[in-house]
């Protein structure tokens, strides 16, 4: 993938209904084999324009990636020392969004002096994380807006400054 395919820029509130497109994209089609229709659906409930509209005000890292054409294609957000959310809509899997949008984040909070992080990962992106260095801490029942609890991973990495 080059550069040219995507750019990354800071997300404003104008974005959030491209976010939640692609969050709810992310999870029903590439977590479906990992996690059951009502896991599913569980997770996605209650997402809305309004959640991704203030968390693009109130989050003090949080990106988006698009396409040439201007469509949003992916997103990542930390918050503290959490790399808290990273999502790529499924067409764009495998092509170096996910990557370098990881990357930005972890420079983030390396920049913000912080070198011990984890991310919460879902039981489907944890060899994406371990691909970048990630180490599996512990499983986890994780809550979802449904009330369906999820089979997660605690992830850690301690970050050097070559990252």
């Amino acid at each position: 993938m080059r550069p040219a395919d995507f750019s990354i820029r800071p997300a404003s509130p104008g974005y959030a209904g491209a976010i939640l497109r692609v969050h709810r994209r992310a999870i029903l089609i590439l977590a479906r084999e990992s996690y059951s229709e009502v896991e599913l659906q569980s997770w996605t409930y209650g997402l809305s324009e309004d959640f991704y509209r203030a968390r693009t005000e109130d989050t003090a890292h949080f990106e988006v990636a698009e396409n040439p054409a201007g469509l949003l294609i992916g997103f990542a957000a930390t918050r503290q020392d959490e790399v808290w959310l990273v999502y790529v809509d499924p067409d764009w899997v495998r092509r170096g969004v996910g990557s370098a949008l990881l990357a930005r984040a972890e420079r983030h909070l390396l920049d913000a002096g912080l070198k011990d992080i984890w991310v919460q990962s879902s039981l489907n992106a944890q060899a994406f994380y371990v691909a970048h260095g990630y180490v599996r801490q512990k499983s986890l029942d994780a809550a979802t807006r449904g009330d369906v609890s999820l089979k997660a991973l605690r992830m850690t990495k301690t970050l050097a400054p070559s990252d």
